[in-house]
């Protein structure tokens, strides 16, 4: 019983701190040199979550395949403090794809560093879109 209860707090915590990109949205289509404007929402929650940094990059997929985001995370577009606000929470980051990238098929990647829960505990997650530029 006892472990059950330890797993259902821990799933709790990992949603917790879960962020989630609202602009662009999967399939979307980005273009190079030009100005665009980035949204990481992260849910509302019961748990405390205190949203430390992230990072936005941007990586090429060749082939069939996006490469794994734990190895590399591509070309950063942003890295620095995350402060959601509003409800639910999100943060706008102005950025521009470098007219260097190569165009096709990419990864959008969130990388958020949290610290979660009254203890507290350290959280890194990578979420990731997949969408077009050109």
């Amino acid at each position: 019983m006892k472990f059950f209860a330890v797993l259902a707090s821990l799933v709790a915590v990992a949603s917790a701190q879960s962020v989630s990109f609202t602009t662009p949205r999967s399939g979307g289509t980005l273009t190079r040199g030009a100005p665009t404007t980035i949204v990481v929402q992260r849910p509302v929650t019961s748990t405390p979550v205190q949203s430390v940094s992230i990072v936005i990059s941007l990586d090429a997929c060749t082939g069939s395949s996006c490469p794994n985001p734990s190895s590399a995370l591509g070309t950063i577009l942003f890295a620095g403090p995350f402060t959601p606000a509003g409800s639910p929470p999100s943060q706008s980051f102005n950025v521009t794809i470098p007219t260097t990238f190569p165009a096709g098929e990419a990864e959008i990647l969130a990388t958020h560093f949290s610290l979660t829960g009254t203890g507290p505990t350290a959280s890194t997650e990578i979420d990731g879109e997949i969408i077009f530029v050109r």
